[in-house]
């Protein structure tokens, strides 16, 4: 008898963007998998942070729904957020502690076994300090609205000068348990 792994992860690559026009290809790079050092040294992008974030146990529970046959949620991840609060993040979390602003997500591609989820906050659109990172499952407009899927502690900046672009991969994999 095989026995296997399956399982998903997710990594985050964020990203100050000082010109909004290279989004496009700044999204293709990071699928990629490029380097960005000619993006910084063109003076486009500054502050390139990658990191894993956690998957939630209710956006776990929306991917057994979908299996099963339940489609109440779609599983479409539409709405990244920022936030600032203090608490401790757990794959118990449902809402975001404080949560400041919420964006639609600007791109959303699979390839293979991969989903790439991409958010990009404007220089317009919120500046500040944030210690939180989630994106959310069949979310609308509103704070804490739609179903958590992955939370994330960090520690960025925004001012109205940087843009913030924020690409989720996740990935769907199995291996083989000998």
């Amino acid at each position: 008898m095989i026995k296997q792994e399956c399982g998903l992860q997710e990594n985050i690559t964020m990203i100050k963007v000082l010109d909004e026009s290279i989004v496009p290809e700044l999204s293709q790079a990071v699928k990629k998998g490029e380097s960005l050092e000619s993006f910084i040294e063109a003076g486009q992008i500054s502050d390139v942070y990658e990191r894993q974030n956690l998957i939630v146990n209710a956006g776990l529970a929306i991917v057994a729904q979908r299996l099963a046959g339940d489609d109440t949620y779609s599983l479409e991840i539409n709405y990244g957020a920022l936030g600032d609060g203090t608490g401790t993040i757990a794959d118990s979390d449902t809402e975001m502690e404080n949560e400041v602003y919420r964006k639609l997500a600007s791109s959303s591609s699979h390839d293979g076994k991969t989903a790439y989820i991409d958010f990009f906050y404007e220089k317009a659109d919120v500046a500040g300090t944030f210690t939180r990172f989630a994106n959310f499952i069949d979310g609308e407009a509103g704070a804490d609205t739609g179903i958590m899927w992955s939370h994330l502690p960090v520690d960025w900046t925004k001012t109205s000068n940087d843009g913030l672009f924020v690409s989720c991969r996740y990935i769907v994999y199995y291996k083989k348990l000998i």
